[in-house]
């Protein structure tokens, strides 16, 4: 606590002076931010780490020009659809090379929203030789080195002695850090490393003699040599297609901006994140091969977590099999630490494509082999999934322009039988409309773990489903958004004992005026069948939903402080039994530009019947990470992020959170239980660039 608390004096007492800078990576951070996730919704919930965070945080300090990116170049922004991208091509090349960022309002589909998210990464320069040299080495980039530390104030099960005075279940100590070593210069080249302990695990000693978790590192080079676009060694993240057979990328399925249906993120790209399940480790590079043909070829090894089981077999060989993979990256407990790379995952792949201005065509397969073999206990649901050591998977996606119209797709097979497949369609025929189409289907023996194509299911199999979304923008300051997505599973679910349907809706009604004001109102509802036991312990299906309607106003007190108030109501229900949720919060955002100080504060109260009635929200974090965390029962949510930057090399942030719950004795369960109400964290962070 005298660590917190001299921490904290320190915060206060900087925040007591100003000095007059230039525009932090903050500040840029929440404007791209604002808004973007307010409809993600994660089941899972947390914190997450998008890459695409730091890959904008390069082109802070080497901005990319417009006037020679292609169309992998642009597609780093995750805010920007492939119809937007293209039509920036597209006037490029009608109109000629852009003589200033500003005549992007021009663009059809650019609105002023968009503009203020593109504008600090880009500019508008001349056409030069963009090949790595060596100055790029080391000369024109900048040093990064980041260290973090997060702490929970109370105590959870976990640490505690057991009953008879024995060990706690989580060998190491409450203390989480993270830190993180790298040289970066724009998109060109970006080589470091990354670690991590989580709270629970040890430091240095029992089972990480060899000091943190885990360790993350990498070198990526763009155009390091001729015919070569880039490539990277170590530890790094792979985008195909639209996510058949490979996506490891970040992606957010269903929400307002209906043409982000389609995938648009960047092929390859270094880990610089603290995730340790989603990515590769080994070595990714693409080369040209002419003008319109380029070659994606990459390979990973790494041992990777699972529960291991062993199986009933006369042979030795074969008496250890992978049941599950585990992805918490988690080693706490002697269950966790027995599940620690506990298998070995190598693959090996490529992908050829060909793209001219309207069309690209692509191929790509991959090998897996998995040593012990994977084999999940034998259920109704899952007598379809893959079992085996060895799989070999292919796909062929494509996408035509022409018009304002965008036709594109991808189908996959894999030789355990599985095949599957996403088509759809963009159209936006003139500056006020924009519609998606998107139709998909995965066979119940379709599998990947890597596969994160559109769908309503974590993974890629057992799904058949028809989508279809509308934005109309009548005039400046509206827009009216919508979809609606029906599916079915055609195969049993873990959560059915026979075939399921289900559906989605959404339709939302914005006014935004320039920077001043933004209101809107948005109805959601989601529905399925899922099962439900009767007094005779026989299942049967039963209908499940949830609907949520918003209201939420943001208006500038003046140009450095804005709030923002949203009022939620949620109401679910599965048969007889209904749920019903409420949540009132205000976000106070203090982000003077130019200052050194910036700060967010959230302050909400919310009562749900429920976990079934609970409501969603995104939360500022520290610095590439945020939150999109699930409100329940009665109580109430406080944070506060500060980020203090005394001079320009160094940024100083801590983050104080608080949940309280007004009806429950406990918060948690197993060894994340804390006996009392409230649950409370600490963090901070330092942060030099040189």
């Amino acid at each position: 606590m005298k660590v917190i608390f001299h921490i904290a004096l320190l915060l206060l007492s900087l925040a007591t002076t100003y000095g007059q800078m230039l525009p932090g990576s903050d500040e840029v951070q929440q404007n791209v931010l604002d808004g973007l996730f307010d409809d993600y919704t994660n089941e899972d919930g947390g914190e997450i780490q998008p890459e695409w965070l730091m890959l904008l945080e390069d082109l802070l300090i080497k901005p990319l020009n417009i006037n020679i990116a292609n169309y992998e170049d642009f597609s780093v922004f995750f805010f920007l659809n492939s119809l937007q991208i293209n039509q920036i091509i597209a006037h490029r090349e009608q109109y000629g090379l852009f003589l200033n960022t500003l005549e992007l309002q021009g663009v059809d589909g650019i609105d002023i929203l968009t503009m203020r998210r593109l504008m600090p990464f880009i500019f508008a320069g001349n056409i030069s030789n963009d090949r790595l040299t060596t100055a790029h080495l080391w000369k024109t980039g900048k040093r990064e080195f980041s260290i973090r530390w997060e702490k929970g104030l109370e105590d959870k099960k976990g640490f505690k002695p057991g009953e008879d005075d024995s060990a706690p279940p989580y060998e190491g100590d409450d203390n989480r850090y993270i830190g993180r070593l790298r040289y970066v210069s724009g998109n060109r080249i970006s080589y470091g490393f990354s670690f991590e302990k989580d709270a629970g695990e040890t430091f240095a000693k029992g089972s990480n003699p060899q000091g943190f978790d885990f360790y993350s590192g990498h070198i990526y080079m763009r155009k390091p040599i001729k015919h070569c676009a880039q490539m990277v060694l170590g530890d790094y993240g792979l985008n195909l297609g639209q996510g058949m057979l490979i996506s490891t990328g970040f992606n957010a399925n269903k929400s307002p901006d209906v043409a982000r249906v389609k995938r648009v993120q960047r092929t390859i790209f270094p880990m610089n994140s603290w995730q340790e399940s989603r990515f590769f480790r080994g070595s990714a590079s693409e080369w040209q091969l002419n003008k319109q043909i380029n070659a994606i070829i990459f390979a990973s090894i790494r041992n990777r977590d699972g529960n291991l089981v062993r199986a009933d077999s006369a042979f030795s060989e074969l008496s250890l099999q992978v049941s599950s993979f585990q992805q918490s990256g988690l080693h706490r407990t002697q269950s966790e630490l027995d599940n620690e790379g506990v298998f070995l995952e190598k693959l090996v792949g490529g992908s050829l494509y060909y793209r001219n201005k309207q069309t690209k065509v692509g191929v790509q397969s991959v090998y897996f082999d998995y040593s012990p073999q994977f084999s999940p206990a034998l259920q109704p649901y899952n007598q379809f999934f893959f079992r085996g050591s060895r799989l070999l998977a292919g796909s062929i996606d494509f996408q035509s322009t022409m018009r304002g119209n965008q036709l594109f797709g991808e189908f996959a097979y894999s030789d355990n039988g599985g095949w599957g497949g996403i088509l759809g369609l963009l159209s936006s025929p003139d500056s006020k409309l924009q519609a998606a189409l998107l139709g998909r289907y995965f066979s119940p023996d379709y599998w990947n773990i890597w596969g994160a194509p559109f769908s309503e299911s974590s993974l890629p199999r057992n799904e058949a489903g028809f989508y279809t979304g509308l934005v109309f923008r009548p005039s400046f300051p509206w827009t009216i958004s919508a979809f609606v997505d029906l599916w079915q599973h055609p195969w049993l679910t873990f959560q059915s004992t026979s075939p399921v349907r289900g559906s989605e809706k959404l339709i939302k009604i914005e006014y935004r005026e320039k920077r001043k004001w933004l209101a809107y109102i948005q109805y959601r509802w989601k529905g399925r069948n899922i099962n439900q036991s009767n007094a005779l312990e026989i299942p049967n299906q039963s209908a499940t939903y949830r609907q949520q309607l918003r209201m939420q106003v943001q208006f500038e007190l003046s140009k450095i402080l804005t709030l923002r108030t949203r009022l939620e109501w949620s109401n679910a229900g599965t048969g007889p039994s209904k749920e019903d949720g409420f949540l009132v919060a205000n976000d106070l955002i203090y982000k003077p530009i130019g200052r050194n100080l910036s700060a967010t504060m959230r302050y909400a109260l919310f009562r749900t019947d429920g976990f079934a009635s609970r409501i969603y929200m995104f939360e500022n974090d520290l610095l590439y990470t945020f939150g999109l965390r699930p409100y329940y029962h009665h109580g109430q949510r406080f944070y506060i992020n500060l980020r203090y930057r005394p001079w320009s090399p160094l940024t100083l942030e801590a983050r104080y959170e608080l949940y309280q719950l007004f009806n429950q004795t406990t918060i948690g369960t197993g060894n994340e239980m804390i006996d009392g109400n409230q649950r409370s964290i600490f963090k901070t962070q330092i942060r030099w660039m040189f």
